[in-house]
């Protein structure tokens, strides 16, 4: 299979349950199987929108085509107001086989190089961020044993 695409930013979530809100709600709701609510999650379009536009902004004078979605990788069930802005990970394929961009090649990698550059200098940001994933982990699971 043949990609035709440029940059595609995935926000991936394993989410179980039901999930409930709104495409540009700051939050959705988590429900359990039995409807029971587990407590609230961080929007992922708005997470995913966040981080395209992060990377427009570094990649900016590069004008690379950009891409993002959301995709579950766990069982959850998405309430019909957000269910089509979330890709099922049996269905990434098949969504990124439709090309959304015909970047060029030498613009591509300056921007991959660009990407590889920063990545190699972004260690404490990385670990900064994964830290501050795990409290978010930390903290839900709490609310939600309460």
């Amino acid at each position: 299979m043949s990609f035709s695409i440029g940059i595609v930013v995935l926000e991936t979530k394993t989410f179980g349950g039901t999930i409930e809100g709104q495409l540009d709600s700051r939050a959705w709701t988590q429900r359990t199987a039995g409807g029971v609510e587990l407590g609230w999650v961080d929007n992922p379009l708005l997470q995913n929108e966040a981080h395209v536009s992060a990377l427009e902004g570094f990649l900016g004078d590069l004008r690379v085509p950009i891409c993002g979605y959301v995709v579950s990788a766990g069982r959850a069930r998405f309430a019909p107001e957000i269910a089509d802005a979330v890709v099922s990970v049996r269905d990434l394929q098949w969504v990124l086989s439709f090309p959304f961009a015909e970047p060029s090649p030498r613009v591509l990698d300056a921007a991959w190089r660009r990407l590889e550059g920063e990545a190699a200098k972004s260690h404490g940001r990385r670990a900064a961020h994964e830290a501050y994933a795990r409290r978010r982990r930390g903290a839900f699971r709490a609310r939600r044993q309460a």
